[in-house]
């Protein structure tokens, strides 16, 4: 006899000794189903009508704060964005003009916004 059919042959009259030390198994007609049972139909209609009563009960807890109606707000032509001068860069007064080729056009004096164009320029010679 090898080491493998001594090992089964010793599992298989343990699990015949334990067979008959176990209880008969046995179903009751009203388990067969499957279903739910009057029983955990109650309890889990209970939980459910707990659960709706705690959250109506909270809701007015996590609710949001009413708030007092705020002082109107500044319309958006006034406002002026706290970085606008950022804007403002060195030599600016360059990219308001349009630049003439062949006049010379003294650019100290550029344009400010708003202002025309002056009509007179001096003429450079070739």
């Amino acid at each position: 006899m090898s080491g493998d059919e001594d090992l089964r042959k010793r599992f298989a009259a343990l699990r015949r000794g334990d067979e008959a030390q176990a209880p008969p198994f046995a179903i009751r007609e009203g388990e067969r189903g499957g279903g739910w049972a009057t029983g955990r139909l109650f309890v889990a209609a209970a939980c459910f009508a707990a659960a709706i009563a705690l959250v109506l009960w909270l809701r007015p807890v996590f609710a949001p704060p009413r708030l007092a109606p705020a002082e109107p707000a500044v319309s958006i032509t006034e406002w002026k964005a706290p970085t606008d001068f950022l804007l403002d860069t060195p030599g600016g007064e360059l990219l308001r003009s349009v630049p003439v080729f062949g006049v010379d056009v003294d650019y100290g004096n550029a344009l400010e916004p708003g202002q025309r164009q002056r009509k007179h320029a001096k003429k450079v010679l070739p």
